[in-house]
């Protein structure tokens, strides 16, 4: 089969990490209907889905969180803080959604997976109606100082849950970048 006519691989090789939105373009309600539809349908260790999903689309909320990133940086890590800063000290690229995935705080490992599995489920749809993505591991930044438990009633998650994943999404400003494919990464047993 040729990987072109086919569009689930069409999309999977289309989708890369934007890191620029067009913040006055916002992501049509049905569009995030779709996809979030689509998010509970990803697969789950033994069916568990245990996730929370948080859509954002506050960007009061996400200058807020953008800040707070920044601030922990620059007490926690001085590298990523200038990182940070020398890329106009944005983490949410003026994404107009940010889809936050949340486990339970006392499952870690089978719970990580099943978010990860989720977040490539939002990508790959988003993907396919047009969207751009990206999986930003910079969240973390939010949700590492002391201001957590209030983030997290802020963003509604759920008595005992913490921020696993989040994607961004939205109309990219940011063109992709060829990247090439490591095939040696891949060992083949026969």
């Amino acid at each position: 089969m040729n990987k072109n006519d086919n569009e689930t691989i069409k999309n999977i090789y289309s989708r890369y990490s934007c890191r620029g939105f067009d913040k006055n373009k916002p992501v049509s309600d049905d569009n995030l209907d779709t996809i979030m539809q689509a998010a509970l349908t990803s697969p789950s260790s033994y069916n568990s889905q245990n996730w929370q999903f948080v859509v954002c689309q506050n960007t009061e909320i996400l200058d807020r969180l953008q800040n707070i990133a920044l601030e922990n940086a620059k007490l926690q890590d001085i590298t990523v803080y200038q990182r940070l800063k020398s890329v106009g000290g944005r983490i949410f690229y003026d994404a107009p959604v940010a889809v936050f995935i949340a486990r339970p705080n006392n499952e870690v490992n089978l719970a990580s997976v099943n978010s990860g599995i989720a977040l490539q489920t939002i990508a790959l749809c988003a993907t396919s109606l047009g969207l751009n993505t990206l999986m930003c591991g910079m969240t973390r930044l939010c949700f590492s100082g002391k201001n957590v438990n209030e983030l997290y009633s802020l963003l509604k998650f759920p008595k005992d849950f913490v921020c696993d994943l989040s994607i961004l999404m939205g109309y990219g400003t940011a063109k992709r970048k060829e990247r090439e494919l490591d095939k040696s990464k891949i060992t083949y047993i026969k």
